[in-house]
């Protein structure tokens, strides 16, 4: 039997009824794999140029539209001044290079600055966004919509875009994360792989992207999917940030420690390649950048060992509830965890990727610590909220630096041993692991305490937290979310809620501040004494950042 043609557009340009109410059917979406497949089970045949007009339509609508929200989320930056935690420097830098569609080792020159301002001024008169107001701004950000031929679909669904991506035969994703309880999306041809069991999209070129979607982040969770996520284009402008400049700029790092040590690993880990040039390190930049990503892979893998096999259910969310109060020691805690995952139902953290890797290849994974600890080295930037998250790795990945710069992979795989039911070690010695472990239980306990002696206040009435947990619990009900107190899914709806309120309805968001600080400088003097001993620890006064600086340099690792 012949097959019938059908239209996919109406005379007017719209689309054909029945293509409209498959774009929005997902369950047929989900069914087949392509048009070409759907049209075979309806006996019919699309025109090869409609078909060419649908894809052309969808990839223009869904770039203008992560435009639209990426120039209202900056323009909202600008107007308010609140540029999140990691600061206006990284989202300019960010945003600049997509909006001008700027190559990563370009250098920016007054006249992109200018190029970029005119460009941003244009597509706030284009989009109609230059009278709006912050909060104006921010509620379109939060619910914006891609629309085409008549069909409109909310953001908050990009499973639904992704669907009509693939059935068009569109090399076009869409992936969402949330960080700094913000959404951001990042428009994006990919490619999908597995690593250690898990599965992962390599972001091959990002087409769009919104402000928030910074560089220094190279990969993050998928908010849809739960994939992971690896950014190609943050790891280029990493190399060409932080990598291509080493040989031109020895004589500018001479003067603080900070810049000093920073030049001096950087130098050690290219050593192990054996460069020595920059012609030689443009030789090797596609092997750096591996080596980077795949510890940067194993770090967001380590993330699922700690969420599901190290620490109980309601530890992590708890945790990550806090980042409406900024970033603090118990989200610094999760971060390294989850590098010092020990393996676990095939999956593991960035450590004990590189204690295997050790096994086949020592100089490799020699390799990939100094790339790591090049890359927890914040002293040498503005970003001060991450010094903690520096003082805290640096204590720790002194531990394993040999005096001839070899690293103890053997203590490393000691210190990775863990068991939740017997956290100590034989010989009384005690893992890494087993002390971070330790450490964020018991911090979880004490921040539980504390949050449920507060009190609240709701209309001018005294209330106390079995109140308030009692009315979030009821809300949870009105909107059909199951409770379940071992789930972790419930957990971090039911801690985010929590600490909204908390910010809300009581008067002791200083009371979190101090714990958060308190129990940042109490971890990193257990930790100093961990690491290097009561003794130097005392020698010291406890200055731990004295310490680190003294022995990078004692250990030659400075320029």
């Amino acid at each position: 039997m012949k097959s019938k043609f059908v239209s996919i557009l109406t005379p007017s340009g719209g689309l054909n009824a029945d293509i409209k109410i498959i774009l929005s059917d997902l369950p047929t979406l989900h069914s087949v794999s392509d048009i070409h497949a759907y049209a075979e089970t309806q006996q019919c045949q699309y025109s090869p140029d409609e078909i060419t007009l649908l894809q052309q339509s969808v990839k223009e609508a869904s770039f203008l539209a992560i435009e639209k929200a990426a120039v209202a989320l900056y323009q909202f930056y600008r107007l308010s001044n609140q540029w999140d935690s990691f600061g206006s420097d990284h989202i300019n830098l960010g945003f600049f290079q997509i909006l001008l569609q700027t190559p990563a080792n370009a250098p920016i020159s007054p006249d992109d600055t200018m190029a970029f301002y005119e460009t941003f001024e244009t597509r706030l008169t284009q989009y109609q966004l230059q009278d709006q107001t912050q909060d104006q701004l921010l509620h379109f950000f939060n619910t914006f919509s891609f629309e085409f031929l008549g069909l409109r679909i909310s953001s908050s669904n990009p499973e639904h875009i992704n669907l009509i991506f693939k059935f068009l035969m569109i090399d076009r994703a869409l992936l969402t994360g949330i960080y700094d309880n913000r959404k951001l999306f990042i428009l994006a041809k990919t490619k999908s792989g597995k690593k250690s069991g898990q599965f992962v999209c390599f972001i091959k070129k990002e087409l769009m992207r919104t402000p928030n979607a910074i560089l220094a982040m190279a990969a993050f969770n998928s908010a849809h999917s739960r994939e992971l996520c690896l950014r190609e284009d943050a790891l280029r402008t990493i190399f060409y940030q932080k990598w291509a400049p080493v040989f031109g700029t020895k004589q500018r790092y001479t003067l603080t420690p900070e810049f000093s040590i920073s030049e001096g690993i950087k130098s050690h880990a290219l050593s192990l390649f054996n460069v020595t040039s920059s012609e030689e390190l443009d030789a090797i930049k596609g092997q750096l950048i591996k080596d980077v990503g795949e510890t940067v892979i194993y770090h967001e893998i380590g993330h699922i060992v700690v969420q599901n096999d190290i620490l109980p259910t309601e530890v992590c969310p708890l945790f990550e509830s806090t980042q409406v109060f900024g970033d603090n020691i118990l989200l610094t805690l999760l971060e390294i965890m989850a590098d010092f995952s020990p393996t676990f139902n095939q999956t593991k953290g960035a450590f004990q990727n590189m204690v295997d890797v050790n096994q086949e290849d020592p100089t490799r994974a020699t390799r990939l610590f100094y790339l790591y600890l090049s890359d927890i080295w914040f002293y040498d930037t503005p970003d001060t909220f991450m010094y903690p998250y520096s003082d805290i790795l640096s204590l720790t990945l002194l531990r394993y630096i040999n005096d001839d710069l070899s690293i103890n992979f053997k203590k490393i795989q000691f210190d990775l041993q863990f068991d939740p039911a017997t956290p100590n070690q034989p010989n009384g010695k005690k893992s890494l692991v087993s002390f971070f472990f330790k450490t964020a239980t018991t911090n979880a306990t004490l921040l539980r305490n504390l949050i449920e002696s507060l009190p609240f206040k709701i209309n001018n009435n005294e209330r106390d937290y079995a109140y308030i947990k009692k009315l979030v619990q009821y809300n949870f009900t009105q909107s059909n979310t199951i409770i379940n107190e071992e789930s972790y899914h419930f957990l971090t709806k039911f801690w985010t809620v929590m600490m909204h309120n908390i910010i809300e309805f009581t008067d002791q968001k200083s009371e979190i501040m101090h714990f958060f600080e308190t129990e940042q400088q109490r971890f990193i003097k257990q930790l100093f004494v961990f690491s290097a001993g009561k003794a130097t620890a005392e020698q010291y006064q406890f200055d731990h950042r004295q310490y680190i600086f003294d022995r990078f340099i004692s250990l030659e690792l400075s320029q």
